[in-house]
């Protein structure tokens, strides 16, 4: 039996620290996702080209690129998120601390 998008994109997510993904901010491939909406959701609209649902979002303020602000907060507290990676993107969620 073969996966849908959105369980193919599940089984490939990965937690890693804000360290691993500064390169993608960098370059302006990063985007993220607010923890009221699916990352998996997210992930298959930006594979699936669904840009109106996107800009909805985006307008919502539930997919983001995020804030220098964001970014530095991150670096000092070596934030996780849950990852996923629709080449050429990124789509992150930052993870509850767990300390």
């Amino acid at each position: 039996m073969s996966q849908t998008l959105e369980e193919k994109l599940s089984a490939e997510q990965d937690v890693l620290p804000w360290a691993d993904l500064v390169r993608h901010f960098a370059f302006g491939r990063l985007f993220l996702v607010a923890p009221e909406l699916d990352l998996t959701r997210a992930a298959a609209a930006i594979a699936n080209d669904q840009a109106s649902l996107i800009k909805t979002w985006m307008d919502q303020g539930l997919f983001l690129t995020p804030s220098a602000t964001q970014v530095e907060s991150w670096q000092d507290a070596q934030t996780q998120f849950l990852v996923n990676i629709v080449s050429p993107f990124v789509v992150v969620q930052e993870q509850p601390c767990c300390n």
